[in-house]
C-alpha cells in the first residue's frame, strides 16, 4: 500500500468546525470523508467550469443565433419589385385551369381574402410573442 498524506482541514471558527460536523453526520460520513467528499465536488465544478471556460460554448451559442437570424431573414427577405411578376406569373398558372366567371369573383373577393388573411398573421404573430 502506498504512503496515505492525510489532508487537514482547519476551519476559522467553532461554529464553522460545527457545521462540518454536522453536515458530516448528516451524510453518514466521518469528518475526514464528508471533506473528502466536499473537496473532490468542489474541483469537479471547477474543473467542469475551467472546460467550459475553454470551449466558449456562450460565445458558439451567440456566433450561431446571430448566423440562425441572418439565415431566416434572407429566407423571408421578399423583393416587393418581383412580388407583382410572381402575382402575373400564379395569375396565368391558375387561369388556365378556372373559368372566367371564377377568376372574375376570385378578383372581387381578393381584398377581403388578403385582410383576411394578414388579420390571421398579426393574431398569430401575437401569439408567439
Amino acid at each position: 500500500m502506498s504512503d496515505v498524506n492525510p489532508i487537514s482541514v482547519h476551519p476559522d471558527s467553532a461554529a464553522q468546525k460545527q457545521q462540518i460536523v454536522s453536515q458530516a453526520r448528516k451524510h453518514d460520513q466521518s469528518v475526514s470523508e464528508y471533506c473528502l467528499m466536499a473537496i473532490e465536488q468542489r474541483i469537479a465544478r471547477e474543473t467542469e467550469a475551467e472546460r467550459l471556460d475553454d470551449l466558449d460554448i456562450d460565445s458558439q451559442l451567440d456566433d450561431l443565433k446571430t448566423d440562425i437570424t441572418a439565415e431566416i431573414s434572407t429566407a423571408t427577405d421578399i423583393d416587393t419589385r418581383q412580388e407583382s411578376l410572381y402575382g402575373i406569373a400564379l395569375w396565368e398558372l391558375l387561369g388556365s385551369e378556372h373559368s372566367q366567371e371564377e377568376r372574375s369573383q376570385a378578383v372581387k373577393e381578393a381584398a377581403g381574402t388578403l385582410e383576411d388573411d394578414l388579420a390571421n398573421l398579426a393574431a398569430k404573430d401575437e401569439g408567439d410573442d
